[in-house]
C-alpha cells in the first residue's frame, strides 16, 4: 500500500443554489488530472475566474 496511485478531481459548489458537482470535460468524462500541481492551478484559476458565486475545491482520489 505504499505505492498507492492519486487522481485529482474539481468539486464545484454552487453557494446560492446549494448544489455540489464534480466537473467534466468536454466529451462528458469526470475531469482528472495527475498531478497535485496542475489540478491546484486549475482551482485557483477557476476560483478567480468564478462571477456565478460558485467555489471550486480539489478532490483527492485514490487509484484501487
Amino acid at each position: 500500500m505504499g505505492n498507492a496511485k492519486i487522481t485529482y478531481q474539481i468539486k464545484k459548489t454552487s453557494v446560492e443554489k446549494d448544489y455540489t458537482v464534480i466537473l467534466n470535460d468536454s466529451l462528458g468524462s469526470v475531469l482528472e488530472f495527475d498531478t497535485f500541481e496542475q489540478a491546484s492551478q486549475m482551482v485557483i484559476i477557476l476560483n478567480s475566474n468564478s462571477d456565478s458565486n460558485c467555489r471550486y475545491e480539489l478532490v483527492t482520489v485514490p487509484i484501487p
